[in-house]
């Protein structure tokens, strides 16, 4: 191209201008495609990625995990669709994809009871209960028990220290002890299925039964760690653990119903000074109480008409103390029949003994009692699954470290 005048190159220079922003264009439009493609590349391989798995190469392993107490809800869900046969349930795990069940089902345990839920499913559903069951969650010490009875040992008295002059013989002292002795006591749950339920695999279905049971099992122990007697086959609980000089009824000079703030106040300390007058340590100590006494304390106000306990309640304490409420305490004790009953406990010195294991068998169109009445599982299309769990519970201190209120009626 020739150059004849300056109008030639001004052209020149336009051009090279224009073709510098195309190029540029052409870069930048370059990397994007290149980037979008690494995507693609990347999101193809992660979807397809044992599709196109060479002969000498193992396929991608993948792990998932689930929330707690889902597997050993699976493992009697499963039990439940194989009728009881552990083979046949493991074949059922396989057809989900679940390989690491099948195996748990082909190894399973059998005892007279039917199989054993493996140890590994059993420990991730304690925390659960422990969480549910306000004993276990205000810290009582959970220790296995793997013969059926455990005894353990306790300090009845103390030994005494004297100061003596030169010379002078050391008095004898001695300390006496007692035992702790508890045995196992037979919690059965009974968990019906919906057998439309027992072909799905998904594991949102294995939450509902996982729910079902702990739900189930957390009342129950609720009832059995804080009243039942110890007859009937039943752990004695709190109420029967304390001794009688550490349970008082609460005051109400003004008659039921009209116990002041002063009054409350003082029934809540002496609750408190009784396990401290035994020596017992209140690191772990603890209130249980039911949801209306809470609501009680809760809405009382002092002369200026400001909350006296709210606030720190909002916050999970009364007196400085963690407290736990439950529907498992009666309020329709006492003469009036309309009363309840405050507990105060160094919690650290109360003992769960437990069996690791769970016992599982499986009736399909059982018949259950479902608190209204007997049901037919043939009727419903159910399955039910009937899990036994051993345990027993005991205070280390023969009751000293528990302090009960009774004749509550604050909050009504």
């Amino acid at each position: 191209m020739s150059i004849d005048n300056k109008d030639d190159v001004q052209s020149i220079v336009d051009e090279a201008v224009d073709n510098t922003d195309v190029v540029a264009q052409l870069k930048s439009l370059k990397e994007e495609v290149e980037i979008l493609a690494k995507g693609n590349k990347e999101r193809f391989e992660r979807k397809y990625a044992n599709a196109f798995v060479g002969k000498d190469e193992a396929p991608a392993v993948h792990t998932r995990t689930h929330e707690k107490g889902v597997m050993a809800a699976r493992y009697l869900r499963l039990l439940a669709a194989g009728k009881g046969d552990p083979e046949r349930a493991a074949k059922i795990a396989k057809s989900w994809g679940d390989d690491h069940m099948a195996k748990s089902l082909n190894e399973s345990v059998f005892s007279a009871g039917g199989a054993l839920v493996p140890e590994e499913y059993m420990n991730e559903l304690i925390p659960l209960l422990r969480a549910k069951t306000v004993v276990r969650s205000l810290g009582a010490t959970s220790i296995p028990m793997n013969r059926g009875s455990l005894t353990m040992p306790f300090q009845d008295t103390a030994s005494t220290a004297s100061y003596i002059g030169e010379i002078q013989n050391i008095p004898p002292s001695q300390q006496s002890y007692g035992q702790l002795t508890l045995s196992a006591k037979k919690l059965v749950n009974l968990v019906p299925i919906s057998n439309d339920l027992l072909a799905d695999s998904s594991f949102s279905v294995d939450s509902l039964v996982r729910n079902d049971m702990v739900r189930s099992m957390s009342l129950r122990e609720d009832i059995a760690f804080i009243r039942d007697t110890g007859a009937s086959n039943t752990p004695k609980g709190m109420r029967n653990w304390a001794p009688a000089a550490n349970v008082f009824a609460r005051t109400a000079a003004g008659g039921p119903g009209n116990a002041t703030l002063n009054e409350i106040t003082d029934d809540l300390f002496n609750a408190m000074l009784l396990l401290e007058n035994n020596n017992i340590p209140l690191d772990t100590a603890g209130w249980i109480m039911t949801p209306r006494t809470k609501s009680g304390l809760m809405r009382i106000r002092d002369v200026n008409g400001q909350f006296v306990y709210r606030d720190e309640m909002l916050r999970g304490n009364l007196l400085g103390f963690r407290y736990e409420t439950t529907t498992q305490i009666p309020t329709n004790l006492g003469g009036p029949g309309n009363q309840s009953e405050v507990y105060f406990a160094s919690f650290g010195s109360l003992v769960i003994a437990e069996s690791s294991s769970m016992q599982v068998s499986v009736y399909e169109g059982g018949a259950f009692n479902d608190g209204t009445g007997v049901v037919s599982g043939i009727s419903t299309d159910q399955t039910v699954l009937r899990a036994i769990a051993r345990h027993d519970f005991g205070a280390r201190q023969r009751g000293n470290e528990i302090a009960v209120i009774t004749d509550v009626d604050w909050g009504l």
